[in-house]
């Protein structure tokens, strides 16, 4: 026999484990297996993969746990969403100096002790970066573990435009005497 649940809970980086609750005193099991699977599109088929050992769910995906008490056999499947966090410019505006500005990003409300290393978990992009004006600072999350928040629909958003201003510099003139002849 076989029984499926659904749920969804959000990413905190801590291991989701699947427990065995109150059972009646004078039912005995044979055998109690619990197995977790993360869910993956192949070719447009929905394909389970166990996760190996005794590894438990912790990052944002889809999965299914199944519990087997004798010969009946209980899956839940469950969805951890990726964690809401917001990002920040190191300078919202720079004086221009004929060079490319590139300011540095913040990111706030991460899983406790973590850090998003450029590159390898998100990517910046600057728009029209070295004259006076605005420029669009696009931060692209490649750790699908965090997001910028969820569009109406429940879809991650992993991109987020940050506004940058370049202003004029204002300039300096420097007076030296004229020599007298």
């Amino acid at each position: 026999a076989e029984s499926k649940y659904k749920d969804n809970i959000l990413l905190d980086a801590k291991a989701k484990e699947a427990k065995v609750a109150d059972t009646a005193e004078d039912v005995a099991f044979e055998t109690t297996k619990i197995t977790y699977e993360l869910k993956s599109i192949n070719n447009g088929e929905e394909v389970y993969t166990e996760l190996e050992g005794e590894t438990l769910p912790i990052n944002a995906g889809e999965y299914r746990a199944s519990i087997t008490l004798g010969e009946v056999t209980v899956s839940v499947e469950f969805t951890i969403k990726p964690k809401t966090i917001t990002t920040t410019l190191t300078q919202n505006s720079g004086v221009y100096n004929g060079t490319a500005h590139t300011p540095g990003v913040n990111f706030n409300d991460l899983c406790e002790n973590e850090t998003l290393a450029k590159g390898t978990d998100y990517t910046v992009e600057y728009s029209d970066n070295t004259n006076v004006g605005a420029v669009d600072v696009t931060v692209t999350l490649l750790n699908h573990n965090y997001s910028f928040g969820f569009e109406e629909d429940g879809t991650p958003k992993y991109t987020k435009v940050l506004p940058y201003e370049i202003t004029k510099a204002v300039p300096t003139v420097k007076l030296e005497p004229t020599p007298k002849k």
